[in-house]
Formats: structure tokens, C-alpha cells, sequence
């Protein structure tokens, strides 16, 4: 059976999740995270790709991008998991796939829907536990907004003015559950009638519709 469409097409945004290879951990000390931030700048360099939010976690990362050119989403990715796994075999000795084969993405609305993946991005290491507060990890976009940029274009909508305390502060159980249940099936998230659009217009409709058979009537 075919692969269904995943509807990547230019100047939508989209959050992009992938994992470890059988989720084990990638990140092992910072050099491991400064390897993976510098093939991010040469990505963003060579492809004609927009990063606002990023978050590296032991095992997995997230980001929040933009394409502005047809199939740059995919390629764009390819390149990433390829070079960084040929540097990060020659750094340490070692062989095998790093990687997850495909990655996860789905479009996000460019309005407060936005923000809201922002924050769950960025908000990653403090709902894992790996620190008391989201300033103290290093390895995200935040880390940026609160110093000197890198990798992070401007996003399109204005944030607000204390977007840290924003940050700190945890999502709404709907707004959380609606994020991962985009993850989990590659969904569009947004309001219900741009869900329904981009859907619709880039054969997405399999990703909203319900799962498992439908009820019998007696």
C-alpha cells in the first residue's frame, strides 16, 4: 500500500519531530549538541528553510520551520539526518542507523496556534524533568531570544512582551493534547475551519478523519 500524502508544500509552517533510532539517546554530551546545532546552520544555509523555534533533547528534537521552496521541507531533512550521521560516526567510532527512517511534521496556523507550539517546543525539557526552569537548558531556541541569535528567523506574529514567564507557564491540558494528537497522526493544527482547508487542499482529509470502524446501527 502507498504512503499517504504528507502535504508538504512552501510558506506553511510546520512542527518536525524526530527520534533516536528505537528512541535511544543521540545527545550524549555538548559536543553532541553543538555537532547537531552546526549541521542545523548548514541546513538552514543550503536550503531555502526558516527555523523560529528548535528544542534538542537527549533523544529526539523539535523544531518549528518554514520551507519557501517545493519539496525543501523533505530534502531539506534528508540532508540533516545524513550528514550529521556520517560526523557523528566519524566522531565516534561508530555505525548503524541514528536516525528514525521518517520524521513527523504537521502544518501549524500562523496565530495564537503558533505561539502555542512555540511554548510546547520550548517548554520540552521542563516537562521532562530535565530542569527546574526553561532558561536553564541550553539547547533551545529560547536560549537564543534571551541572547545572541544563530539559527532562529523572526516569527510571524509579535510575541509577548514576557514571552520567558510565558513560557514557564505549562499548557492547557486541551492545548497539550491537541498538539500530540497532531503529532501522533501528522494532522494540521489550527482553528477547525483552517484545519478543514488545508486538509482539503493538500490531501490531508485521512489525518482528521476517525479511527477504527465505524458503529453499526441496530
Amino acid at each position: 500500500m502507498a504512503r499517504p500524502n504528507r502535504g508538504y508544500t512552501t510558506d506553511l509552517f510546520y512542527h518536525v519531530l524526530n527520534r533516536g533510532n528505537n528512541k535511544r539517546k543521540i545527545f550524549k554530551d555538548d559536543m553532541d549538541y553543538e555537532l547537531f546545532k552546526y549541521m542545523m546552520f548548514e541546513t538552514v544555509k543550503r536550503y531555502e528553510i526558516s527555523i523560529y523555534a528548535y528544542c534538542l533533547m537527549p533523544n529526539h528534537f523539535h523544531f518549528l520551520i518554514k520551507s519557501r521552496m517545493d519539496h525543501h521541507l523533505s530534502r531539506s531533512m534528508h540532508w540533516l539526518f545524513t550528514s550529521h550521521a556520517k560526523r557523528y560516526h566519524r566522531f565516534h567510532g561508530t555505525v548503524g542507523h541514528i536516525w528514525q527512517e521518517r520524521f513527523r511534521a504537521f502544518l501549524v496556523q500562523d496565530d495564537n496556534h503558533f505561539l502555542t507550539v512555540m511554548r510546547y517546543i520550548e517548554r520540552n525539557p521542563l516537562r521532562a524533568q530535565l530542569v527546574k526552569n526553561v532558561q536553564d537548558w541550553p539547547w533551545t531556541s529560547l536560549s537564543e531570544k534571551l541572547g545572541s541569535r544563530f539559527l532562529v528567523s523572526d516569527p510571524p506574529i509579535v510575541l509577548p512582551k514576557e514571552w520567558l514567564g510565558f513560557v514557564n507557564q505549562p499548557l492547557t491540558y486541551c492545548e497539550k493534547k491537541a498538539i500530540e494528537t497532531s503529532l501522533r497522526r501528522n494532522a494540521p493544527y489550527g482553528d477547525t475551519a483552517w484545519t478543514e482547508r488545508m486538509c482539503s487542499k493538500h490531501g490531508l482529509m485521512h489525518t482528521i478523519r476517525p479511527r477504527g470502524r465505524p458503529k453499526k446501527d441496530f
